[in-house]
């Protein structure tokens, strides 16, 4: 038997031997108590879904109210410059959610980021073979067939900002942390040879063999060329090609793009000694 199907049958039969449990001693509690008027037993109400949430076969209860990308960054003297003058920036990024818990405490494990992103004719020319081939050709190839990178990141709870535990009915910012601030946002693991590997085309031709699984900054934001600052989350995310999922227990929680607040920006420091609640209080 296929071990997840039997790991599910279990967990069935134990709530099921639990439930018959609990009405086993109610039934044994109750036998024979009289209501003087009528003659009846005493009703009982049970309320199993406690039993059945802490075994997992009912996910608890969360609703995200929103979501905030922030860049996180720094400008620091460049350590190659003979002058002191070169600075860089690092840049990283962190995703704030604003959540609400049910009737039942909850615990957020990470949030899942997936899908497609569109490369630039740049991007696409310097991972192909140029050879004999004519820049309007590849031109006209990243054109008609839409090359993309499939990207399968994950963003962990940042426990100096925030908890990973939403207690009955509460409010709260958790913030996860996708990737911390680098030079100029470009991850420290670069792409595996040949990077022709990593796209797919959107005509069909072509399904991409590796998928990113390290973030990118530009991957994320909008670059705005000879600019230290993003104008804005790319237009991948908007038209649902990236897709966000929240874990909670046992349940995954598809985020829509309505969620999503407008960006903010923080530099490292003002964003390290700051609380979460005052970095969000201006939300929306």
């Amino acid at each position: 038997m296929n071990p997840n199907i039997a790991q599910t049958v279990c967990q069935v039969g134990i709530a099921i031997f639990s439930i018959l449990a609990i009405l086993c001693g109610l039934g044994s509690h109750y036998y024979g108590k009289q209501i003087p008027d009528y003659g009846k037993q005493t009703p009982v109400t049970i309320d199993i879904s406690e039993e059945l949430t802490k075994l997992k076969i009912i996910p608890p209860d969360v609703k995200v109210t929103s979501i905030t990308p922030v860049m996180i960054y720094k400008k620091r003297i460049w350590p190659f410059s003979s002058d002191k003058k070169i600075t860089i920036m690092d840049k990283g990024i962190s995703l704030v959610l604003h959540l609400e818990s049910g009737s039942k405490p909850v615990v957020v494990s990470r949030l899942k980021v997936i899908g497609k992103v569109f490369v630039s004719s740049n991007f696409y020319l310097a991972g192909q073979d140029c050879v004999g081939r004519t820049l309007d050709d590849l031109g006209k190839e990243w054109e008609d067939r839409r090359p993309y990178v499939k990207i399968d990141w994950t963003a962990v709870v940042d426990e100096k900002k925030s908890s990973s535990t939403l207690n009955a009915f509460d409010d709260q910012f958790i913030c996860f942390n996708l990737m911390e601030p680098i030079v100029d946002g470009q991850s420290e693991d670069g792409w595996e040879m040949p990077i022709s590997d990593y796209f797919g085309h959107l005509d069909g031709s072509k399904e991409p063999t590796k998928t990113r699984t390290y973030p990118k900054f530009d991957f994320f934001f909008k670059r705005v060329d000879h600019q230290d600052f993003p104008s804005g989350i790319r237009d991948e995310i908007k038209n649902g090609d990236i897709k966000f999922i929240l874990m909670a227990g046992s349940k995954e929680i598809v985020i829509p793009y309505e969620s999503f607040n407008s960006s903010k920006l923080y530099p490292e420091k003002y964003w390290d000694k700051n609380p979460i609640e005052k970095l969000m209080s201006f939300d929306k």
